[in-house]
């Protein structure tokens, strides 16, 4: 089968012009199996392109920049309700129809806050193209934000973006959480490919995706943003971190959010973060950690978050990864533990701390941590009788995308679709 390809940008192109919506009705021609080819130039973005299933957008690398217009705000007006598709503001003036926006209030964050596009104004009414995923109330902080992912994918399969930069213009723009919005955002998307990227000065996270099956991030450089370099969350299994340098972000080189599983993280560079190198939490299970450096981060090289026994990252093998010079912060510590850890394994790591410090450090013990081969500057500081064996365990913890199977995303309500 021959997939259609078209040209956007400059003049002569398919569909000329260096704006959003160019690019968006150049994608949107070739949904369901097609190629858009980006120009050399500085697109203004004035709301998220947003992907379509079986879609490749690349452009020329540094040549290609889709910048972020500066962003406005305004309070919200009264109380709205989850599902509405609309909301009120004070200042209706600085928004326009096909303007994005991101709105919350004080409680109606992460994944309850909204992201949608301006469809129309009705004086103080701004009517928005989806459904308000949570309540929003001015008496507790109601905002409205003219701030969104740059690219956008929701709902989407087999894509791919590369050789694009994304410039988020980050000051003179509101932060954004990560569980909505990032520089590419991806929620309920399978199978997309992020490939050299460059994402940076973003206020918020550069790469994130939520509640997806097998998306790819490789090559891409992710660099002084204002969160993580990489978000992977909201249950996804079987995402691939490949090649990425995560770099001088004001988060974590890699943040692994709620219940990611089976995934592969290898030959990733995470140095000069102001948070950790990584971050593993709740039920981030089965996931293989292998041929990555972190190092000069501001706190601890891998972070394990506070959680109960058994709910941080279970089934964890990190294998020839290079953990140093990370400061360690409150932490104080190249490798932090917040939680007792079960069936994780460190094979062949280079793991260097200074000045006295611990390489390893456990706030509350361990449950079964597997130690061999590693070469450590610095302490062991987690009480031997607690779990800490110095071999390889008989059987190794199932861990990897390689081992992922279409049962393991049930929870994501498509066993039936997706191939692993």
């Amino acid at each position: 089968m021959i997939y259609p390809s078209v040209t956007a940008g400059e003049a002569g192109s398919d569909y000329p012009g260096f704006t959003n919506e160019s690019l968006q009705a150049a994608v949107d021609a070739v949904a369901g199996g097609g190629e858009v080819v980006l120009s050399e130039g500085v697109y203004t973005m004035k709301d998220a392109l947003r992907l379509r299933s079986g879609v490749t957008v690349r452009g020329l690398g540094d040549k290609t920049v889709l910048k972020k217009t500066p962003s406005a705000g305004s309070d919200t007006i009264g109380y709205m309700g989850i599902g509405h598709f609309e909301v009120k503001v004070k200042n209706p003036e600085l928004f326009e129809p096909g303007s994005g926006v991101y709105i919350y209030d004080n409680h109606a964050g992460g994944f309850y806050s909204t992201v949608a596009t301006v469809i129309s104004v009705d004086g103080n009414r701004l009517l928005i193209s989806r459904a308000l995923c949570g309540d929003i109330n001015a008496s507790v902080g109601g905002r409205v934000e003219s701030v969104y992912p740059i690219i956008e994918g929701y709902g989407i399969a087999d894509a791919r973006i590369s050789d694009l930069t994304i410039d988020g213009n980050r000051f003179e723009n509101h932060n954004m959480n990560g569980c909505r919005g990032a520089g590419v955002m991806l929620i309920q998307s399978d199978r997309v490919i992020m490939r050299r990227l460059t994402v940076k000065n973003f206020n918020g996270d550069a790469l994130s995706f939520q509640h997806g099956v097998g998306c790819v991030a490789e090559d891409n450089l992710l660099e002084n943003n204002a969160g993580s370099g990489l978000h992977p969350g909201g249950g996804s299994v079987a995402p691939a971190l490949r090649g990425n340098r995560c770099i001088n972000n004001d988060g974590d080189g890699i943040f692994y959010c709620l219940r990611v599983t089976y995934s592969d993280c290898e030959n990733n560079i995470c140095s000069g973060n102001k948070r950790n190198g990584i971050s593993i939490g709740h039920r981030d299970n089965n996931l293989l950690i292998k041929n990555n450096i972190f190092e000069s981060n501001g706190q601890a090289g891998i972070f394990y978050r506070p959680d109960n026994a058994g709910d941080t990252g279970v089934s964890v093998i990190f294998e020839n990864n290079t953990v140093r010079d990370n400061f360690g912060a409150e932490y104080d510590a190249q490798v932090y533990f917040g939680s007792a850890a079960k069936d994780v394994c460190f094979f062949n790591n280079k793991i260097v701390s200074r000045g006295g410090r611990p390489a390893f450090k456990s706030a509350a013990g361990a449950v079964s941590v597997w130690f061999d081969g590693n070469e450590v500057t610095g302490e062991t500081d987690i009480a031997p009788s607690s779990g800490v064996f110095y071999k390889r365990p008989d059987v190794l913890p199932s861990a990897g995308c390689v081992l992922a199977k279409p049962e393991h995303a049930l929870h994501l309500g498509r066993p039936g679709r997706v191939p692993f």
